[in-house]
Parts: C-alpha cells; sequence; structure tokens
C-alpha cells in the first residue's frame, strides 16, 4: 500500500491550506495535514487522505499531486 508524506506533494500543493469542515481543529497546511497523528499511513485507510484529495481538487492543486492522490487509494 502506498503512503503519502507531506514531501510527495509539491511545495505549492504543500502550501494549500485547509480548514476542516465542522470541526473546531486549527488551519493547517496540506502538509502540516499530513504530518499530523494518523494520517500518513495507507491511503485507503484514512478517510482524512480522501478529504485532502478532494480539497487539493477543489483549492488549485496541481495535477501531478491530485493524480498521485488518486493512485494511491486503495
Amino acid at each position: 500500500m502506498t503512503k503519502i508524506s507531506k514531501y510527495d506533494l509539491c511545495e505549492k500543493c504543500r502550501q494549500i491550506r485547509l480548514i476542516p469542515a465542522g470541526e473546531k481543529l486549527p488551519e493547517l497546511s496540506a502538509g502540516g495535514f499530513l504530518d499530523g497523528i494518523g494520517y500518513n499511513q495507507p491511503m485507503g485507510y484514512i478517510a482524512g487522505n480522501m478529504m485532502l484529495l478532494s480539497h487539493l481538487e477543489t483549492k488549485g492543486g496541481c495535477t501531478s499531486c491530485i493524480n498521485l492522490l488518486r493512485r494511491a487509494q486503495v
């Protein structure tokens, strides 16, 4: 299974800001999100990684990083 780390994303995508919906969590960068406890796990097991994929798709993530996240899904 593929694990995704912040270093797998390009510099631009690592900086995209994430504001988790409906939760009182601090705003994070995509890189900070992937550094969080539990998120650097096999892609298909962590719902947050699918949220990250969706967020990058809607907030202008690059095609290369989006495709990487898609391929990593189980």
